[in-house]
């Protein structure tokens, strides 16, 4: 992380230096060691001139089993990169909705079955879009996977496989 910021960040709007940076980010990663994000599609923008600037809209699930809590929502985010130096120049997001009481990945859940039903319901198979929303799929499927969240169980058809916390019986990629 030291590496990736510049010795001075605009920071959520006040101009601070890497090591409060550094800083902040670990506190948020010890208070929630479990997170899974995923980019909603088709909001990211990305503009490169002398500094690129990223932004768009991403959904996430935290939790702390120590702390018993978990957080679900979605915010903006934005970044400004030099590529120059390789480094974050700013950094700035906000919160747009959050998932009161939340215990699973709702939000990340429904991105799969969104990028599903654009890869399995296409009549195109070999077209660009339906190519994207099955390698999409995919992706998300793997978060999930790593965050310990599995589609259907051995022995179970289609149409009953559900998302759910993995166990001893669940299909694995």
């Amino acid at each position: 992380m030291r590496e990736a910021y510049e010795n001075q960040v605009a920071f959520y709007g006040k101009i601070v230096d890497r090591d409060a940076v550094i800083k902040d980010k670990a506190s948020f990663a010890q208070r929630w060691p479990e997170r899974i994000y995923s980019v909603k599609p088709g909001s990211e923008v990305a503009m490169c001139r002398e500094k690129c600037e990223a932004s768009g809209i991403i959904e996430w699930f935290a939790r702390s089993r120590e702390r018993g809590k978990t957080s679900a929502g979605m915010a903006e985010f934005a970044l400004a990169w030099n590529p120059a130096t390789g480094k974050i120049e700013a950094e700035a997001s906000k919160v747009l909705a959050t998932d009161k009481g939340a215990q699973a990945p709702d939000r990340i859940i429904s991105q799969w079955h969104a990028e599903n039903g654009e890869c399995r319901g296409s009549t195109n198979a070999d077209s660009p879009e339906t190519q994207k929303a099955c390698a999409r799929r995919e992706e998300i499927g793997s978060l999930l996977d790593r965050f310990g969240w599995c589609y259907g169980h051995k022995d179970e058809y289609g149409y009953q496989m559900k998302w759910h916390p993995c166990d001893v019986n669940s299909n694995r990629p």
